[in-house]
This record gives C-alpha cells, sequence and structure tokens, in this order.
C-alpha cells in the first residue's frame, strides 16, 4: 500500500510541473492566467486529494480538517503578499492550489511557511536583478532594443520587463494595468501610431515552481 501511495504522488508531482511550466508559458506570453484554466488546474488539486483520502487514508475528518487548516493559511499568505503588491491575484490562486497538492504525509505547518520563505526570497532577488540590469542599461538601449543588435541576454531582460504599447490603447476600459517608463511618443512603422515604454507585470510562475521544487526537496531531504 505504500508504495502505490508514494507511485501516487510521483504521479501527481509529474503532472502538476508539466501544467505549471504551461501556466508559466502564458504567463510570460500573455501576462496572465486564465481563471478557466487555474479552475480546471483546482479541480486536478480536488480529484487528487479525493484519491488520496478514499484510498489510503480512514481518518476522512482529520484529513478534511487538515487541508481546511492548508487552504485558508495558504489564502492568508497570499493575501498578504497579494496587499503589498509583491503578487498578483491569479499568482497566488496557483500558489493555493499548489499548497493543497501537498502530500499529507509530508504536511505540517513549517512546510507552508518554508514554501512561502523560498517564494519571496526569489522574488526580492528577481527584483534586485531587474534593478542592477535596469541601471546598468542606457535609455535608448531600451527604447530602441529591436533596431540595435543586442545580445541574447539583453534581449530576454527587455521581454521580461518592458513593452512598446500603442499609446490609444491605454484606456480606461483596459483591463491591464501598465506603468509608463518614458513619456516620449514613439512612431511605429508597423501600426502607424504613437508608441510608449511601458513595464509589463513581472512574470512570476517560473519563480513559484522553483519555489516550489525547493520546498519538495527540502521536505523529502
Amino acid at each position: 500500500m505504500l508504495n502505490h501511495y508514494f507511485f501516487l504522488i510521483t504521479i501527481q508531482l509529474i503532472f502538476t510541473h508539466i501544467i505549471l511550466l504551461y501556466f508559466a508559458f502564458l504567463d510570460f506570453k500573455n501576462r496572465k492566467i486564465s481563471n478557466r484554466y487555474i479552475l480546471c488546474f483546482f479541480l486536478y488539486a480536488i480529484l487528487f486529494n479525493l484519491i488520496e483520502m478514499m484510498f489510503f487514508f480512514q481518518l476522512f475528518f482529520f484529513y478534511f480538517i487538515a487541508k481546511l487548516i492548508v487552504f485558508f493559511l495558504g489564502f492568508l499568505l497570499c493575501l498578504i503578499l497579494f496587499c503589498v503588491k509583491i503578487i498578483a491575484g491569479g499568482d497566488g490562486k496557483v500558489i493555493i492550489v499548489i499548497i493543497l497538492l501537498y502530500p499529507i504525509v509530508e504536511l505540517e505547518i513549517l512546510t507552508i511557511f518554508t514554501y512561502f520563505f523560498y517564494l519571496v526570497i526569489l522574488i526580492n532577488i528577481f527584483y534586485l536583478l531587474n534593478l542592477v540590469v535596469k541601471k546598468a542599461l542606457k535609455k535608448n538601449d531600451i527604447l530602441f532594443y529591436d533596431h540595435i543588435n543586442n545580445s541574447f541576454l539583453k534581449i530576454i531582460f527587455f521581454n521580461t520587463f518592458y513593452s512598446l504599447k500603442i499609446l490609444s490603447n491605454l484606456n480606461e476600459n483596459n483591463k491591464n494595468i501598465y506603468k509608463i517608463i518614458d513619456y516620449s511618443c514613439i512612431i511605429s512603422k508597423n501600426h502607424e501610431k504613437f508608441q510608449v515604454l511601458v513595464q509589463k507585470k513581472p512574470a512570476l510562475m517560473f519563480l513559484i515552481i522553483f519555489a516550489n521544487i525547493l520546498n519538495i526537496t527540502t521536505i523529502l531531504y
């Protein structure tokens, strides 16, 4: 029975990280993850929890209470990070589902806090690197990166943090919020409209995945 349980956990970890990598791709490409995908991810977590509870545990009530505590603790910590503008709402929803997927035999309150500890450390390193690289770049490097030969690392940096947006599209009806970095208007030859340089919402899904891998490694070893 124990071998079957660890086989289930292994399969769950593989599928979970495949899903998370797809989320990371969407986050990097679109800077958001559809709630429909997150709902499917949540249903996947519910399915795993039901299988874990029905086939490997007899104390259903205590299992349910433990998972409920995990949910509210994860929600509270995500809410704090959301309120201080460290993560977005979609990131928080994904994190809560990740925590719900932790196997009950390895689940402790400390496990939840160590995950958030790793995540906050990684996010701070991420923003620090952004600040250092931004200070090292010239303004023209950012404004005209499409028209000059830049290194591969510079191109990744530009595409991660910045974008050129059509000025007329940045209106109050736009659901996305951008921070305008430079108020100079640029004529786009492709769109024949004015564009401004804006800062994108950071794509944090890769950091969320890495924090999860670090936490699982800590739990297992």
